[in-house]
């Protein structure tokens, strides 16, 4: 009997084990999490990366940063006497979450030019304000080219305003609300998703979380207060573009939810509300949801079962996207 049971959790083990590696090959698939030391958060904001960063993890993936703080692929780069520089401000899409720094599109850009370089400013969670302050206190104006600043669906939001939505609610909580406020929990699920593909890719599935996250991010679009704040660090950052003859442009770049087969066809009332803003301050932007759209191979643009973060496919497209504009 014992030997039966010992036989039996091996063969379970086996077994996850297996599934485990063929999700990590073929899946499209990465572990979440990221180590910590990667961004700077001493002070509420603004949050930037940390100087110097060597083989701390970003979704399972190692990642470097300079003495700014940029994202690098971990060997030294001297651009500073480079004739044009290209930057790149945004969250965890930009920075290029689960994808090595050559993946990104950043990375890729960089490969196919000699004369221009680009430098990733993203910075993971960085949202329209915390982007306000990297153009402003990052961003070194005399040599660049151009400023890419990504709009991210969820870049409005204030914390203050999502912890008051919870106390509002916090007498009508669901069972996964209930369970998020108990520590080993927390800590159990955190462990799990840095670890285990498995995990994310059966949490994902059974919470439809790109559905999920895309729902939850739109209602925020609905609170004067976002719109206020969004429309408030919009007019900051027209303020910079103008004296920085217009380098700015704005990369809109979708959830996931937001190109399946129905959302293609129509515009959400976030999208409308986002493009409307940045037309009124004549801000220049790319629409990556058209883009994405026409693509045929849509479903491998982002991580399976991530509502925003491209696979090193995603990445590639944006690259090639921008890379022919910039000729």
């Amino acid at each position: 009997m014992k030997k039966t049971f010992i036989i039996n959790i091996i063969t379970v083990i086996l077994l996850l084990l297996t599934i485990e590696g063929i999700l990590r090959m073929f899946g499209n698939l990465t572990p979440l999490g990221l180590s910590e030391g990667v961004i700077n958060n001493k002070s509420y904001e603004p949050n930037f990366n940390n100087n110097n960063v060597k083989n701390l993890k970003v979704f399972g993936k190692k990642v470097y940063t300079d003495s700014e703080g940029f994202r690098i692929s971990g060997k030294k780069t001297n651009y500073q006497d480079r004739d044009k520089i290209i930057y790149f401000v945004g969250g965890s899409v930009t920075f290029g979450s689960g994808v090595t720094y050559e993946d990104t599109f950043v990375g890729i850009l960089n490969s196919k030019s000699n004369n221009i370089f680009h430098i990733n400013s993203g910075v993971i969670g960085s949202n329209i304000k915390n982007n306000y302050f990297i153009l402003k206190n990052k961003i070194i104006d005399k040599n660049s080219e151009k400023i890419y600043v990504n709009f991210s669906l969820d870049d409005l939001i204030m914390t203050s305003l999502i912890n008051d939505e919870k106390a509002d609610r916090r007498n009508n909580l669901t069972i996964l609300e209930k369970l998020k406020k108990i520590e080993l929990f927390v800590w159990l699920n955190n462990f799990l998703r840095s670890k285990s593909v498995t995990y994310v890719y059966i949490k994902g599935f059974a919470l439809d979380v790109p559905k999920s996250y895309y729902l939850q991010t739109i209602k925020y679009y609905k609170l004067k207060k976002n719109i206020e704040f969004m429309k408030e660090y919009l007019g900051k950052i027209e303020k910079i573009n103008s004296k920085n003859d217009n380098k700015i442009v704005f990369l809109l770049i979708p959830y996931s939810h937001q190109i399946n087969n129905e959302n293609c066809l129509i515009d959400d009332f976030a999208e409308n509300i986002i493009k409307n803003e940045l037309n009124n301050r004549n801000l220049q932007y790319i629409n990556f949801k058209t883009i994405f759209c026409k693509n045929e191979s849509k479903k491998k643009i982002f991580f399976t079962n991530d509502p925003s973060h491209l696979s090193p496919y995603g990445n590639n497209i944006v690259a090639r996207h921008l890379s022919d504009i910039n000729r």
